[in-house]
């Protein structure tokens, strides 16, 4: 009898998942005294030194899910700013945790799902934000890829453009920041823009080099393989120098090969049985200089596939 009422009860369990009713949820649109303005914010930020336009939007997404299981609506935010190219960044914690401040501070549509900060210019197209937004919100945090939130609408046509956005979840800014909307001013932080020019690091030229070994399709060559990718600036321009690949078997030099353009590999090829032993095989890589790009030279030793 009680294993014939447990048997009932996760068919009940089942039904009511299937139906949809239980691994849903419905967005509200919660009203609540104080905070803020979506204008206030944005002039706000448009009178900082260095700010030249300031955009705070708010998106209802709704995500259908599994023939209706796992769907979940809800409302993103949206804060993008502007720096003039003669500006930077002087504190990114800083910056990151005063414009997540001022989105949490705008009562316009109750937030639930991401505060989503984006900026153009001010930092490094390739600064890594990945220490900052762990320090500050932990894994409650991430980098995304122009991430707009609604499967119904593109709200990509009214954003502003942005270099980069980075995606706090709404959850969590609560935890931290207190219940929406914040009440108090946020005070603009002394060291959140200065008047200088972002300092622009150099990429490297190579990027993820390794070798391997392998065999053609046809057994008649076994090789190394070197393969490669060549560094690309935030300006979407290409390493397009000259690489040198130099084999090694025993130390000794074997053979040099030359690469110029995206040409990203390089295969040396004996016929079979000849082809040195993996652990008698090195190979250095290395780039020549061009303006813009970090010279790299690094030795490689082989992967090994079966």
């Amino acid at each position: 009898m009680k294993k014939l009422l447990a048997v009932t009860a996760l068919t009940t369990v089942i039904i009511t998942l299937l139906s949809g009713c239980v691994l849903s949820s419905k967005y509200e649109d919660i009203k609540r005294e104080g905070g803020t303005t979506a204008e206030a914010v944005e002039e706000t930020l448009e009178s900082i030194d260095g700010i030249t336009e300031a955009q705070y939007l708010s998106y209802e997404y709704y995500n259908p899910g599994e023939g209706g299981l796992f769907s979940s609506e809800g409302m993103n935010i949206f804060l993008t700013v502007t720096i003039d190219p003669n500006y930077s960044i002087d504190d990114p914690e800083e910056f990151l945790d005063y414009m997540v401040k001022m989105a949490w501070s705008v009562n316009e549509h109750y937030p639930a799902g991401n505060v989503v900060i984006r900026y153009t210019g001010g930092i490094d197209y390739n600064y890594d934000w990945t220490p900052v937004y762990q320090n500050l919100y932990g894994s409650e945090a991430r980098e995304t890829d122009f991430y707009y939130g609604s499967n119904d609408s593109e709200p990509a046509a009214t954003l502003l453009p942005a270099d980069k956005e980075i995606s706090v979840y709404t959850s969590w800014a609560g935890k931290l920041y207190g219940q929406w909307p914040l009440q108090e001013q946020v005070p603009v932080p002394d060291n959140l823009i200065s008047h200088s020019p972002p300092h622009i690091a150099d990429v490297p030229a190579i990027e993820d080099a390794y070798i391997r070994e392998y065999k053609t399709a046809d057994q008649e060559q076994e090789c190394y393989w070197v393969r490669y990718d060549r560094g690309i600036t935030g300006e979407n321009v290409e390493y397009d120098g000259e690489v040198t690949i130099t084999l090694y078997v025993n130390d000794k030099l074997n053979t040099t090969e030359s690469r110029s353009g995206s040409n990203g590999e390089v295969d040396f090829c004996w016929a079979p049985g000849q082809r040195p032993a993996s652990d008698k095989v090195s190979a250095t890589i290395e780039s020549s200089p061009i303006e813009g790009f970090t010279v790299v030279k690094e030795t490689l030793t082989p992967i090994k596939i079966n």
